[in-house]
């Protein structure tokens, strides 16, 4: 896009790859049932398949992979929507996920606004269109890190070992 430098393009499209296959990772790990898992693990070869052919033919590595950025920012959403149904309707133990709920909602709420961000703004013709993308980034990262801040703090208050432990699984 256009806050990239040309010289670390390429990073950040790799980047972008290695964020998304730890946000799919870091969700599929939450699902207890195995059909939402083969149906994440299906949009992750969707949207690696898709990284590989944009990279090699169509936006390359002299330039910021945007298209692929708004492909895993739909898919880490409809991810986070899947991980929200089945914990809502199908947990038994739905309060043992109160930690995992207000990180799923940061993940959700920032990667909807960076879908919007680099799917829109690109095509807006606005002045300042850098202090506009500085200012909507800067807001979602308020949210992703407060959402994380208050999952983290009520892990820490559960007395939970780990935000990922087998124990809140069950």
């Amino acid at each position: 896009m256009f806050m990239h430098s040309v010289k670390n393009v390429l990073m950040y499209s790799v980047f972008t790859a290695v964020e998304f296959c730890f946000y799919f990772y870091l969700i599929s790990s939450l699902m207890e049932h195995r059909r939402p898992n083969i149906a994440m693990s299906g949009l992750l070869a969707v949207f690696l398949l898709f990284w590989i052919i944009n990279l090699c033919f169509f936006q390359g590595t002299g330039v910021y992979n945007n298209y692929t950025r708004v492909l895993a920012c739909f898919l880490t959403v409809i991810n986070c929507l899947i991980l929200f149904h089945c914990l809502v309707t199908t947990s038994p133990n739905f309060s043992n996920y109160t930690s995992w709920l207000f990180v799923t909602a940061g993940i959700t709420i920032f990667y909807a606004g960076n879908f919007l961000l680099y799917f829109i703004l690109q095509n807006l013709s606005v002045n300042n269109i850098q202090q506009v993308y500085r200012a909507i980034n800067h807001s979602l990262n308020l949210i992703l890190y407060g959402c994380f801040t208050i999952g983290f703090f009520l892990a820490i208050a559960k007395n939970e070992k780990s935000i990922i432990s087998k124990d809140a699984r069950q």
